[in-house]
């Protein structure tokens, strides 16, 4: 019985797979925290928003399992790059001057989102 050599993708696809998880906890942490601070919330509140925002990649290995068991990982990805596209605008609508307890939910949706994204392309061959 012959066996069909392991595709593999090239490095550089991982690098397009990844940008979205990158993109993400990069606008949230400089973009929404820069604009939080011209809107007057104090340092020590962005601070904590964004620290926040990272408690979902500390839960990444319990959700790793979920993801590996159900789906298919392209099918995960695609939902959670979607997803995290819809939240970005959704932070980008909101008013800088409304509650920290929304920022915080969308940070925390954001984050699992983000922390969802990242697993789905480290899986894909």
């Amino acid at each position: 019985m012959r066996t069909s050599p392991l595709r593999v993708a090239h490095p550089i696809v991982y690098l397009f797979l990844i940008v979205p998880f990158g993109a993400m906890g990069g606008y949230l942490s400089v973009a929404i925290g820069y604009q939080l601070t011209q809107a007057g919330v104090s340092v020590g509140e962005v601070a904590a928003l964004i620290a926040v925002s990272l408690i979902p990649q500390t839960w990444k290995f319990l959700w790793a399992p979920v993801a590996d068991t159900t789906w298919t990982r392209k099918r995960w990805y695609v939902l959670d790059t979607q997803s995290l596209s819809q939240c970005a605008r959704a932070l980008a609508a909101t008013p800088t001057a409304s509650s920290t307890a929304t920022a915080s939910a969308q940070r925390n949706g954001s984050g699992f989102l983000g922390a969802s994204a990242d697993v789905s392309p480290r899986q894909i061959r």
